[in-house]
C-alpha cells in the first residue's frame, strides 16, 4: 500500500503521520513529503489510518489484490487541542492519618 497524506485545507504534505493498517501490526511513518510505503499487507479489503497529534484521525477502505499494490490518498483536517484542568495538591510535612487535610 503507497499513498500520500495532506492537510485539507492547505494541501501542502504532512509528514510523520502514524499509518496504520487497521488490525494488523504493520505500519510506517509518512516522511517530510508526506508519502509512505506500507509492505506486507495481505490481499483483500483492509481499512487505512492515520493519525497525527492535532489532527483528526482519519480512515480509508481499500482492496488490495494478491501481489499487486494499492494506493491511497488521505487529508487530515486539524483539530483544536485542548487541555484539561489538572489539580496538583502536596504536603509538606509528614501528616498523621488522624490529621489528613483532604476529603
Amino acid at each position: 500500500v503507497t499513498g500520500t497524506v495532506t492537510d485539507s485545507a492547505s494541501g501542502r504534505a504532512l509528514g510523520q503521520v502514524q499509518i496504520q493498517i487497521a488490525g494488523t501490526r504493520v505500519g510506517t511513518l509518512t516522511d517530510e513529503n508526506g508519502r509512505f510505503s506500507v509492505a506486507n499487507v495481505p490481499a483483500g479489503p483492509a481499512t487505512v489510518e492515520a493519525r497525527r497529534l492535532g489532527y483528526l484521525p482519519v480512515t480509508r477502505r481499500i482492496t488490495v489484490t494478491a501481489g499487486g499494490t494499492a494506493e491511497v490518498s488521505l487529508a487530515m483536517r486539524t483539530a483544536a487541542l485542548t487541555l484539561q484542568a489538572v489539580v496538583t495538591t502536596g504536603v509538606v510535612d509528614p501528616t498523621s492519618g488522624t490529621r489528613v487535610p483532604f476529603t
